[in-house]
């Protein structure tokens, strides 16, 4: 089994090096190392396959996702992690453009809830999401309420991060 590592080691150094070499750099494509953030994470491979019977956890609603909002021009960049005093919640921000905002939320039987507020005290949104099927609860759909009389409009969230 020693054998097979400097083997393979020795075996990537030629790949590297091959690649590396300028006749080839003009033929190739570009990388995504190019291309913004948001364009790497909606390219990335895939991950791990996940059970489609398995529901989302708290945990995977923790971490970074961004989103848009129909009718909103800017998109929306969450921030999640764990509830320090509420288990099984998730609190942490919301950010469009130069305003961020607190939020809390939590996940019970693949719905989500979350809520933000402009002064910290009072609700002024509210997300109702679902996990998109087969997405591995790495997307949300659902209705973005502002206020107590705005209509509803639908909300598309993707994870950026764990």
């Amino acid at each position: 089994m020693r054998f097979y590592r400097p083997v393979l080691s020795l075996a990537l150094v030629a790949v590297t090096t091959a690649c590396s070499s300028t006749d080839l750099q003009t033929t190739t494509r570009p990388t995504l190392q190019a291309a913004p953030k948001a364009a790497r994470a909606a390219t990335a491979l895939p991950h791990a396959p996940c059970l489609d019977d398995e529901e989302m956890k708290d945990s995977q609603l923790q971490g970074e996702w961004t989103g848009t909002v129909e009718g909103q021009s800017q998109p929306v960049r969450l921030q999640l992690g764990p509830h320090p005093q509420w288990k099984g919640n998730v609190k942490g921000t919301i950010a469009r453009g130069a305003d961020t905002r607190p939020m809390v939320g939590d996940v019970a039987d693949d719905h989500i809830t979350l809520e933000e507020s402009a002064d910290g005290k009072r609700i002024t949104a509210t997300w109702l999401g679902d996990v998109v099927e087969g997405s591995c609860a790495r997307e949300i759909r659902g209705n973005f309420i502002e206020g107590d009389d705005a209509a509803p409009r639908p909300f598309v969230l993707r994870k950026l991060a764990p």
